[in-house]
């Protein structure tokens, strides 16, 4: 585990342990600051990369390229202290495949497939833009506004994250198969939108940036999502 995961989780983890305390907002005796309870969110989502930069080069005169497809993962994040959310997250995701015919002289025609995966472990940062205008300007007001303005004023929200992609590759030919893998750092950003649709539930839509940049692949995707939240000390 690399240095910044371990901070990231040693951060987590001390937010954990904050909350088994029995429910009572902390306060700063200096500036009199009240630090409200925490609140704890675990989201899942499924995503769709549809680009990719640079698009992979062709290994044959037959080969079909096909970039990024269907994948998904889940979050686990907590807001305590600071007016963000931060956690530890998890995402699956192909990165491109290649399937060729290429006809080898005296041998025939042979076929091949290759494909490049990731496993992406990461920190994440979730900033609740919504939430934090409704809190400082509106909340006063919620029963003029009413449910669906509360949802749709409170919908906006950025996340980003940065961390560890386990890339592996696979090679299928003439009935051979090898795999070969590789750690690559890389950072995903993402902006959406975050649907209220019980105290507890929110469903959610975002378009999403994810880099491995050591091997200088950027994708570009969509993604939809559930999200459960919970603040410690309501009922």
């Amino acid at each position: 585990m690399t240095r910044p995961m371990r901070q990231t989780f040693f951060v987590v983890l001390l937010s954990s342990l904050a909350v088994c305390n029995p429910a009572a907002a902390a306060r700063i005796p200096v500036v009199g600051w009240d630090i409200p309870l925490p609140d704890m969110q675990v989201s899942a989502w499924g995503a769709w990369h549809y680009r990719i930069i640079p698009v992979p080069r062709k290994t044959d005169a037959t080969s079909k390229v096909r970039v990024g497809g269907g994948g998904g993962g889940a979050d686990l994040t907590v807001r305590y202290f600071f007016p963000f959310y931060y956690g530890l997250l998890y995402e699956y995701l192909p990165v491109y495949s290649d399937t060729s015919t290429p006809t080898v002289p005296g041998y025939g025609t042979v076929n091949a497939a290759a494909a490049l995966y990731a496993h992406y472990f990461a920190g994440a940062v979730y900033l609740p833009v919504g939430d934090w205008v409704w809190e400082a300007f509106l909340v006063k007001s919620a029963a003029k506004w009413g449910k669906l303005y509360e949802s749709l004023l409170r919908a906006p929200y950025m996340k980003g994250s940065y961390g560890l992609n386990y890339m592996y590759a696979t090679l299928e030919a003439g009935g051979e198969s090898s795999t070969t893998s590789a750690w690559r750092v890389g950072f995903t950003l993402e902006a959406g939108l975050m649907f209220i649709v019980l105290d507890y539930l929110r469903v959610y839509a975002a378009f999403d940036y994810h880099s491995i940049f050591e091997d200088g692949y950027y994708l570009y995707g969509l993604k939809g999502g559930v999200a459960y939240r919970h603040r410690f000390g309501s009922n």
